[in-house]
């Protein structure tokens, strides 16, 4: 150990022995918000090769003198230590900590800091001189603080083990009645269970005591909307829009409007969802479904072209686009996206119908059946 500055977590190590090529360091000062970035590192010691995660600089901060690089990247524990790089693989700082609770105790994600190249490079010539090495004092090792109900949870949950989470949420409900977070999380492991009632009377809940956490009200109409409670979806979504509106929720209740047979509502709500996110594959893909309940195909079209050009994987953009092309009368087409729709998805019973009926528009009636059969055998009931 060279040096330690314990103050902006920096240490200049000697390696004593192999074959080492060194990274080279980035201007972390010409950053801007925005540029692609990685994390390196070995998180929760994971053995092996080294694991990288993917993001973007949020913000560039000077904190207590020291320069920080805000990153979306996922910092976890272990891969602290490790080189921030640039997309051509310089160091622009090193991961240091994130934020995983705000200071009222609500969850966070995708903030992660990493000390900038900017505070490190000032720092070495102080770090390699010797006069920050520090004198070693006996520690004591300490005893490992054991996690809460609420913090067990919250691990559970994410690997997970949703029963096993409620359970260690009850009893921080039974510690404490009157915090939010933990009816909230309790009602989200709930949902993940299918057990959406349980889940709407925890959301129900955590609204009582605090009415202003958007979230509460997004999941509880989640969970309405997959009980096909849809008017209660929506009245949900209206409440977390006004909030903090993002396409997730627009998007949410312009899917409960559709199924309610409001279609033009379903797309004024689409249309937000996408001015919010452009690349939100599944607002297009709604939105082209109501707007072929509306018979105006080529704009539904436009909204699956746009779909697939976002996500070429998802084999029900195919299937939609599809049977909009049979339903104009355009079957070679049809059969061209069926085919593309079942080589993602084989098991999908729609796909087989559509090239059947295409099959047989065409006088192609015994690979039409051989569709039909196909379509029978995996859906039974819509035979």
């Amino acid at each position: 150990v060279l040096g330690v500055d314990a103050s902006n977590d920096l240490a200049v190590l000697k390696i004593c022995c192999g074959q080492f090529q060194a990274l080279e360091f980035g201007d972390a000062g010409g950053l801007r918000e925005g540029t692609g970035v990685a994390a390196m590192g070995y998180p929760l010691g994971i053995s092996g090769r080294a694991s990288v995660t993917d993001g973007i600089v949020s913000a560039l901060r000077n904190e207590s003198g020291q320069w920080v690089i805000q990153t979306d990247a996922a910092i976890n524990p272990g891969n602290s230590g490790g080189p921030l790089l640039s997309r051509s693989g310089e160091v622009l700082g090193i991961s240091t900590y994130r934020y995983e609770y705000s200071e009222s105790g609500r969850p966070v994600e995708g903030m992660g800091f990493a000390v900038s190249q900017v505070t490190i490079e000032h720092q070495l010539p102080a770090l390699k001189s010797g006069h920050l090495l520090p004198t070693p004092t006996p520690r004591t090792t300490p005893t490992p603080t054991p996690l809460s109900y609420y913090e067990e949870g919250v691990r559970l949950n994410d690997l997970g083990l949703y029963a096993e989470a409620i359970a260690q949420f009850t009893q921080a409900i039974r510690l404490d009645p009157t915090d939010p977070f933990s009816y909230w999380w309790r009602g989200t492991s709930y949902y993940d269970l299918g057990q959406y009632q349980q889940a709407i009377q925890d959301f129900d809940q955590a609204i009582q005591l605090d009415p202003t956490f958007a979230s509460s009200y997004s999941m509880r109409a989640l969970s309405y909307y997959d009980l096909g409670l849809y008017q209660q979806a929506i009245q949900g979504y209206e409440q977390a829009i006004r909030l903090d509106p993002t396409s997730l929720r627009y998007r949410g209740r312009g899917i409960s409007y559709y199924h309610l047979g409001q279609y033009q509502r379903a797309i004024q709500d689409l249309d937000q969802a996408i001015q919010l996110d452009p690349t939100d594959t599944a607002s297009y893909g709604w939105r082209g479904s109501a707007y072929r309940q509306l018979g105006q195909y080529q704009r539904a079209i436009h909204d699956f072209d746009q779909a697939i050009q976002l996500d070429p994987t998802d084999a029900a953009n195919y299937t939609w686009r599809g049977s909009i092309y049979y339903d104009l009368g355009q079957y070679q087409r049809a059969i061209q996206d069926l085919d593309q729709a079942i080589q993602l998805d084989p098991t999908d019973a729609a796909s087989y119908a559509w090239r059947g009926n295409a099959d047989y528009e065409l006088g192609l009636y015994g690979q039409g059946d051989t569709d039909w059969d196909t379509a029978c055998r995996l859906d039974i009931q819509n035979c």
